[in-house]
């Protein structure tokens, strides 16, 4: 399992996904709560993603 602080450190700057999650973010009309976990979900697939085509 890899170091927690690494991956609370991994910063997003692909445009593309930080177009696509502020998009989401504006779009969504449920609690503040349940558009963090999903823009964390992005988030961590973002990051499985950038590690396995390393």
């Amino acid at each position: 399992m890899a170091d927690k602080k690494e991956q609370l450190s991994i910063k997003i700057t692909d445009p593309e996904i930080i177009e696509m999650v502020e998009g989401i973010a504006q779009e969504e009309h449920r609690t503040n709560h349940n558009t963090v976990v999903h823009i964390l979900k992005l988030h961590f697939e973002a990051m499985q993603m950038a590690r396995s085509s390393q």
